[in-house]
């Protein structure tokens, strides 16, 4: 599903809804994603939504772990890397509600 190159080390939830923005917009392009899509909970019909931005990739998530702080003794996320990516969900939500616009 992977359509872009991995991401370097995102350091804001903004750059982070940026990377999902682009990522979503390169696969309604492609097709992979229906043009209608108005929310962060329907791109979980069509793909795996929580792997956008390079979430999934095998540099990004390991650089955002460590950044923020490794993993915790039961192998759980940071929680400050969970809020941020909840927060970039968030704005990719509000983004899709509106129309996609800039």
């Amino acid at each position: 599903m992977r359509t872009l190159q991995p991401n370097p080390v995102i350091g804001s939830a903004e750059q982070l809804a940026e990377a999902m923005k682009r990522e979503i917009l390169a696969l309604i392009e492609s097709g992979k994603l229906p043009s209608d899509i108005d929310s962060f909970s329907r791109l979980h019909d069509h793909c795996d939504a929580n792997c956008l931005g390079g979430l999934c990739d095998a540099t990004t998530l390991p650089s955002l772990v460590e950044q923020f702080g490794g993993y915790g003794p039961e192998n759980e996320l940071p929680q400050k890397m969970i809020n941020l990516v909840n927060a970039a969900q968030e704005t990719v939500n509000d983004w899709l509600q509106h129309g996609r616009r800039p």
